[in-house]
């Protein structure tokens, strides 16, 4: 009985997760090309790397899902989610950042060249 209880909590827990990465990839495909892009990437977007057949998330990486996440508050803020909902929310969201952080070298780049060419060209420091 009890490994029943603990199955089911299991695949609970799994669909749960598997819910909010559905949400979080939703939120970053719509998100990205409207507040999550520098104004050089999005001309890049627009330009080169827009596909009608690709998802933002299919192109784009943990540098850019980390601008999302400094967003995402101000999102959720305008969703109607039950307290207690948001919690788990947001631990599931610092146990995945922890994951990114725990293995930063396989998902980020060691020099982001766009960040060379983006926000900062064009304005010197002296």
């Amino acid at each position: 009985m009890i490994e029943g209880i603990r199955s089911i909590q299991k695949d609970w827990m799994t669909d749960y997760v598997a819910e909010i990465l559905n949400g979080l990839r939703s939120y970053f495909d719509r998100a990205l090309p409207m507040m999550l892009l520098y104004k050089k990437e999005r001309q890049q977007f627009q330009e080169a790397i827009y596909h009608p057949d690709l998802s933002p998330s299919t192109v784009y990486g943990a540098e850019h899902l980390l601008r999302l996440f400094v967003k995402l508050p101000e999102l959720l803020a305008c969703v109607n989610i039950e307290e207690e909902t948001l919690i788990g929310m947001q631990q599931k969201f610092i146990d995945f950042l922890k994951f990114l952080q725990k293995n930063q070298s396989t998902f980020f780049l060691s020099a982001y060249e766009g960040s060379k060419s983006s926000e900062g060209s064009g304005r010197g420091k002296g």
